[in-house]
């Protein structure tokens, strides 16, 4: 064998001209990936108003409680612990009736009445709150 040309060079070079390939494939893979795109994003939503929804029903079920408690069971409650004091101060109802009844009433209530603290032939309460005490 006897090669008639030894300085014979070649260089190749290849295009990829998609004449009759529109990137079919790919489109299709993103149009996906668009769609699975917009299908969570429609979760997401519906699940984010699920919630507000939830939160508002929750806030309006709030509100209609403090309602009934300031507008019904307060007072109710200031009554009947009113009528537990006066009933003290005529001697018909012990302390423990009106501590009782003055369990009930919220925080800020006033003390109890002066005759409560110390009455006649009765005990006198001490007058420390329990947050004022200093631990033993």
């Amino acid at each position: 064998m006897h090669e008639l040309d030894r300085r014979a060079y070649g260089v190749g070079l290849e295009v990829d001209l998609p004449l009759w390939n529109w990137n079919s494939g790919r489109i299709a893979r993103a149009e996906a990936l668009l769609a699975a795109g917009r299908k969570r994003a429609e979760a997401t939503r519906r699940e984010v108003e699920a919630t507000v929804l939830e939160v508002q029903a929750a806030c309006q079920a709030s509100v209609l409680t403090a309602t009934r408690l300031k507008d019904n069971v307060v007072p109710r409650s200031e009554s009947a612990a009113r009528t537990m004091d006066r009933t003290y101060q005529l001697g018909e109802a012990s302390l423990l009736e009106v501590i009782d009844a003055r369990r009930t009433l919220p925080r800020l209530a006033p003390p109890l009445p002066e005759r409560a603290r110390a009455g006649p032939g009765r005990t006198a309460v001490a007058s420390t709150r329990w947050s004022e005490r200093e631990p033993q």
